[in-house]
């Protein structure tokens, strides 16, 4: 194994989780705002 190909590696772990952590977020905010629009409606 080449340096290179471990360095690719390392970028498309880091690009995976940032967008695992992207979509999480972005989740949790839907489920937040949900949550406090059916407050606000009831």
């Amino acid at each position: 194994m080449n340096k290179t190909f471990l360095s690719d590696l390392t970028l498309i772990e880091t690009d995976s989780l940032s967008i695992a952590f992207a979509v999480s977020t972005s989740f949790y905010w839907l489920v937040v705002t949900y949550f406090l629009f059916d407050l606000l409606d009831a």
